[in-house]
C-alpha cells in the first residue's frame, strides 16, 4: 500500500512564495490549478510527501470554520520546515 503525506502552507502572496521557494531556494515547484474556477496553488513534491502552498484567502474560503480564528495568533508559530539547498548565497 502506498503512503503519502501532504502538508498545506498558507501564504499571503503566491507569486512571492513561488519566487522564494522556486527561484531563490531552487526547489522543484509546480503551479497547479485543481479545477475550473479554483485558486492556483504550488506543489512541492518530496518523495512520498508533498507541500501544498496556497494563498491564505483560498485556504480560508475552503475551510472557513477551521480558519475563522486564524488571525488571533501570529502566523507560523510552532511550524518549522527544513529544506536542503545547494547554496545560501542567493538568500543573502
Amino acid at each position: 500500500m502506498a503512503h503519502s503525506f501532504n502538508l498545506s502552507l498558507a501564504v499571503q502572496d503566491l507569486d512571492n512564495a513561488e519566487t522564494f521557494y522556486g527561484q531563490i531556494l531552487g526547489l522543484p515547484l509546480e503551479r497547479f490549478v485543481p479545477g475550473e474556477g479554483a485558486a492556483p496553488l504550488l506543489l512541492l513534491p518530496q518523495g512520498d510527501a508533498c507541500l501544498l502552498i496556497r494563498e491564505i484567502t483560498a485556504a480560508e474560503a475552503m475551510h472557513p470554520g477551521l480558519l475563522q480564528n486564524l488571525h488571533r495568533h501570529p502566523l507560523g508559530v510552532g511550524v518549522s520546515l527544513e529544506f536542503t539547498v545547494d547554496s545560501l548565497v542567493p538568500i543573502r
